[in-house]
């Protein structure tokens, strides 16, 4: 028997100082120049039949275990504060982020412990992600919890569609263009969770990449901040909603630029469909269905799997080792603003191979995790999933409700599909944003599928 839903939230203001950097082009460590709008840290801690349990939703572009330097393991660190704070074993914390790119460089392409206070900053931001959950664990009561879907389609598009004759688009599609769409996702899974006050929190899932203000000097949670606080707005009351980054891995959003009226526009669009969701969900129990949605009820259980999954092929370090120092020198030598660009262009091209080839070969240990409500489910995989697998996850899922969690627990750069290995490109190329083959990525989605199977 499983006894009734305890549910509780909090978030915390995670905003670093202006000097812990952000992910740039070149030099790929940027410095942010002030704060657009806050980051947040929010963790929803679940407890059912003497289980309980704890999701962390961050405004990270995510959290490589190996962030915090040699030796160090950031998200077991983060699991260990929460046990000694909350109660709460390690492998029941996920450790989730909504990969916005206008946050702290946290996916270890580049040494930031090394720089003055980011060591102590990273110290700190594990404090309070635990405090966050200890504080969600405080705030537990008795909970009802239903689940339901929107679509929205307008928002996101496949940035590695193909024409017919095998050229990308770097377009939205439209109808009738020639077989340009690609695929996406456009689910917008909501879990509304109501209380006997009559107040509620939520958790949204949804695929697509935050990077509509990417790489522009102000902090920012991209659209997942905009569309969190339009459902807490309009169908919260002030309650708390945590977004959870879906399989985003080749999908964008329809702009990419530093337009923040656009990031407003775009998360808006999210926001009030997964709003209309949650209303749709506070239907009266009197009455029938389809109108009342069903309560999602059932045990609480969690599951995980480690495991390890080969890297993709590496050539020789030296001769991009070599190179990198020649394009430095080159970039230092610059006689005007056109030997300095194409200098900084090589100096980005082999930096990111260098970097990569530091890492080494593999294998990396990978780590699938999955937490059931009832018939919801949460399965979270360590990087940039491609939509395509997020699809094949959700259709393979025995429950009837699956949210895909990409991000989760670590990050292990792009887990891409073979045609895409085929295709090539920015996803599949040899930086550090690609460590797991073809053949790891699908072991990934294998293991994250059987896992769901062990809670069912």
């Amino acid at each position: 028997m499983h006894g009734r839903l305890l549910a509780g939230t909090a978030r915390v203001d995670i905003t670093p100082p202006l000097t812990v950097p952000y992910l740039a082009y070149h030099p790929r460590q940027g410095f942010a120049t002030g704060v657009h709008d806050p980051l947040l840290a929010q963790a929803l801690v679940v407890e059912s039949g003497g289980v309980r349990a704890a999701v962390i939703s961050a405004d990270s572009i995510g959290y490589a275990r190996v962030v915090a330097g040699v030796g160090r393991d950031f998200t077991e660190d983060v699991r260990r504060r929460v046990e000694a704070r909350a109660g709460i074993p390690g492998s029941r914390v996920m450790l989730a982020s909504t990969h916005a790119h206008s946050t702290p460089e946290t996916l270890a392409f580049t040494p930031i412990y090394e720089l003055p206070g980011v060591s102590a900053w990273l110290d700190a931001l594990m404090d309070q992600l635990a405090d966050c959950v200890a504080n969600a664990a405080g705030a537990l009561r008795p909970a009802e919890l239903r689940v339901g879907h929107g679509t929205v389609t307008e928002v996101s598009w496949n940035r590695r569609a193909r024409r017919a004759d095998g050229k990308g688009v770097f377009k939205p599609a439209v109808a009738g263009d020639d077989k340009a769409a690609g695929t996406i996702d456009p689910d917008v899974g909501v879990a509304l969770l109501g209380y006997d006050d009559g107040s509620r929190d939520a958790l949204v899932n949804f695929a697509c990449h935050p990077v509509c203000v990417q790489v522009q000097p102000l902090f920012s949670a991209d659209y997942p901040g905009v569309a969190r606080a339009v459902v807490e707005q309009v169908a919260l009351d002030g309650g708390r909603c945590l977004f959870l980054q879906g399989a985003d891995g080749d999908i964008n959003p329809v702009t990419s630029t530093t337009d923040f009226a656009e990031m407003t526009r775009l998360g808006r669009i999210v926001g009030l469909e997964a709003a209309k969701v949650a209303e749709r969900l506070r239907a009266p129990d009197s009455l029938p269905e389809p109108w009342r949605a069903p309560v999602a009820q059932g045990p609480l259980k969690i599951a995980r799997r480690k495991f390890p999954v080969g890297g993709n092929a590496l050539p020789p370090s030296e001769p991009h080792e070599r190179a990198l120092a020649e394009a430095q020198r080159a970039y230092e030598r610059a006689k005007d603003d056109k030997e300095k660009s194409a200098a900084a262009t090589r100096i980005k091209i082999e930096y990111a191979t260098v970097t990569r080839l530091r890492r080494g070969p593999g294998p990396f240990e990978a780590e699938a995790q999955a937490l059931r409500l009832g018939d919801l489910a949460l399965v979270g995989v360590p990087g940039e999933l491609f939509v395509e697998y997020g699809l094949e996850i959700k259709r393979r899922s025995p429950f009837n409700h699956t949210f895909v969690v990409a991000y989760a627990n670590d990050y292990l750069g792009y887990l891409a599909t073979p045609q895409a290995w085929q295709q090539g490109g920015y996803e599949v190329g040899l930086g550090p944003w690609c460590l797991v083959s073809a053949e790891g990525a699908a072991e990934i989605v294998r293991e994250a599928t059987e896992t769901l199977r062990d809670l069912s």
